[in-house]
């Protein structure tokens, strides 16, 4: 099912781009992204988090701004890049502190405290994590 969803969601995103549509285009995007990490795709998937981040800019939305960003973080810690995974991690945190999305800070505060964990520093993971609550 999954990679039906994503052959479909390319389609869409093509569609929606021809048509100059670029605030759906950007939503296909994130959510292409995020049908690809799930199908263990995350070079693809960082493809589509990119092209969905550009679109967002585009139309000023710093929510789809942040699920871009942290989908980058995702895919970046799936391949094991570190750096990459908490830099995009920690940009989806700032944006949403700039914009006062406490939920968003949240959510991107545990995302730094899982990949931290991931890449074996426990104690930062730790307050971060603890930050999120």
């Amino acid at each position: 099912r999954l990679p039906a969803l994503a052959e479909h969601e390319r389609r869409l995103l093509v569609l929606e781009e021809r048509l100059g549509n670029r605030a759906a285009a950007a939503e296909v995007a994130v959510q292409l992204g995020s049908t690809l990490l799930a199908l263990g795709a995350p070079a693809d998937a960082a493809d589509a988090f990119t092209r969905g981040l550009e679109l967002a800019a585009l139309v000023n939305d710093p929510a789809r701004e942040q699920r871009a960003l942290g989908g980058l973080g995702m895919a970046s810690a799936q391949v094991g890049r570190a750096a990459d995974a908490l830099e995009n991690l920690m940009r989806a945190l700032d944006l949403a502190r700039r914009t006062g999305d406490a939920p968003g800070e949240a959510r991107w505060l545990a995302s730094i405290g899982e990949a931290l964990w991931r890449f074996g520093q426990p104690e930062d993971a730790g307050r971060a994590l603890n930050d999120a609550l």
